[in-house]
């Protein structure tokens, strides 16, 4: 369906169903006159006229849009309309800031840049999006989970630039509050990889707490989302400094393997009894989280013995 006038003009916006257009007023050189429906039904044509030359209202988005979110006559009129407004009216400022966003690094990197920029954001993207696939549920990989994925990315690029994946550009401009998560995950590769200890307070703390949250909560998703039942398997182990540690693995049935905690148990190692309650403790705290658990499996030890 075509998305232009009857006259094969210009195209119809978002809002046209809610004014009545006077062609014979001219607001400006390019715009007519547009008159609130909504107006048009509770005070009348004449009345509706006249306040909307006082308002000096064009046909244009910006103009019309102000003016609903505003009228009380709109509300009355279109009671069903009134979110759909405000949706419109948000989607267009994104839709400017992100051109206002574009348009800026176009002029600080050039058109070459801002290619190779934008090629450079797309291709971290891919790799975040595999990277996220292990720590997401078989459900959130589903096609239509993908292409919301998709589109999502392509609303982002396709508006302008969000993200900067790189450092060799040096653009003086403030991190955008999206780009933040981003760049504290971008911290922590780096941190990881380099084999750094988290000795600053804000990495070791806020940023490295939150990562692990949103992990764990993914991990916990995963795993209750499984509706034939998951397999737990406990396993001990001894780390770098001696202590004795009790270790819970979860497998979905789809063959998924999720971590999903670690507990030192140093000073119940010897203590059968000990043992099968921090077992019953890791079953419980699944339970509570609607894990619909089907086998339960240890090491053969004879510390936990008892507890298979």
């Amino acid at each position: 369906m075509s998305n232009r006038g009857a006259a094969g003009g210009k195209p119809l916006h978002c809002f046209c169903d809610f004014v009545q257009v006077n062609k014979n007023i001219k607001i400006n050189q390019s715009n007519c006159l547009a008159i609130c429906k909504g107006c048009i039904a509770v005070k009348g044509l004449t009345w509706a006229e006249t306040e909307a030359q006082k308002l000096k209202m064009s046909n244009t988005v910006p103009s019309i849009g102000k003016h609903l979110s505003e009228c009380e006559n709109f509300k009355i009129t279109y009671p069903d309309e009134i979110n759909y407004v405000k949706e419109n009216i948000e989607a267009r400022k994104q839709r400017t800031n992100d051109l206002r966003t574009t348009n800026n690094l176009k002029k600080q990197l050039g058109t070459n840049q801002f290619q190779n920029l934008r090629e450079t954001s797309q291709d971290y993207l891919d790799e975040t999006e595999d990277d996220c696939a292990s720590f997401t549920t078989h459900s959130t990989r589903t096609n239509d989970s993908h292409s919301t994925y998709k589109r999502l990315r392509q609303d982002s690029f396709g508006q302008g630039v969000k993200i900067q994946t790189t450092m060799n550009q040096f653009i003086g401009r403030k991190i955008l509050p999206n780009e933040i998560p981003i760049f504290h995950r971008l911290l922590l590769r780096m941190t990881i990889s380099n084999g750094w200890t988290f000795h600053r307070k804000t990495l070791a703390d806020t940023i490295l707490k939150e990562s692990a949250k949103n992990v764990q909560e993914n991990i916990e998703v995963a795993a209750k989302e499984d509706k034939y039942g998951v397999s737990i398997s406990l396993d001990g182990w001894k780390n770098v400094i001696k202590q004795h540690i009790l270790g819970l693995v979860i497998t979905r049935s789809d063959g998924q393997v999720l971590i999903w905690g670690a507990k030192d148990i140093s000073g119940d190692r010897g203590n059968t009894e000990a043992a099968i309650k921090q077992i019953n403790e890791f079953l419980v705290d699944t339970k509570a989280k609607d894990v619909k658990i089907n086998t339960v499996i240890t090491d053969s030890a004879s510390s936990y013995n008892a507890a298979q």
